[in-house]
């Protein structure tokens, strides 16, 4: 995804070449890197911070044999919280890359930007949202760790639907795991569209991002 959208863009105009490092890719990745890092750390207790203070001082005196060591002294030292930790860190380095793309995006002629999934692991709301056409000036929005990815196109472009046929391509069984039983059901009867069952809302922690109807928002009753 990401090598598509880098290339397609290039190709938008001739000269995209000689504009396409004027921001510095590196500058806003890192950057938003360091900042997850010390948003993620604030939220540990301090007696935490103080033992990850000790694991690095040791780890410092063992060579090449101390990254490894330190990264399986710290998941003990955490626990579940490690995993929130890595969570908030990766899914900003994704946010940071994508901002990368659009500010890139935002020095060429394009217009807008074409919101896409990976079909393989993509959740509802993604499929779903899988080809709407956003102007460029609107951040991409996605959910941590998210995989979805972006990819130029002008001005006249109209809305694709290639994660909605792509699911409505797959077997009974594949559509009943994505969809669950009770939207699967009413979809095949008629009752709703598959449009209607994803949107893009507002997270409190993590900002926009894509969202799956609830039943009881779609109006739907459970087992019916």
């Amino acid at each position: 995804g990401v090598e598509v959208a880098e290339q397609s863009a290039k190709k938008v105009t001739k000269d995209n070449e000689r504009k396409w490092d004027r921001i510095s890719v590196s500058g806003l990745f890192s950057g938003g890197i360091m900042n997850a890092s010390r948003d993620a750390l604030k939220r540990l207790k301090p007696e935490v911070l103080d033992r990850i203070t000790g694991l690095v001082q040791t780890a410092t005196g063992m060579a090449e044999k101390g990254l490894e060591w330190l990264q399986s002294q710290i998941g003990e030292v955490l626990g579940n919280a490690w995993r929130g930790v890595q969570r908030i860190i990766r899914t900003a380095a994704e946010q940071m890359f994508r901002r990368a793309q659009q500010e890139q995006l935002r020095q060429t002629p394009v217009q807008g930007w074409r919101r896409m999934a990976n079909h393989e692991t993509a959740c509802l709301a993604c499929l779903l949202l899988e080809g709407r056409i956003y102007d460029r000036r609107e951040d991409f929005a996605d959910h941590p760790n998210g995989r979805c990815y972006i990819v130029p196109c002008s001005a006249d472009a109209e809305d694709t639907h290639e994660g909605r046929e792509w699911l409505e391509k797959q077997d009974e069984e594949t559509q009943k795991k994505i969809l669950g039983k009770s939207r699967y059901e009413a979809w095949k009867n008629g009752e709703i569209d598959l449009d209607r069952m994803a949107e893009l809302r507002r997270d409190p922690e993590y900002g926009l991002q894509p969202h799956i109807l609830t039943l009881k928002e779609l109006g739907l009753v459970p087992g019916k």
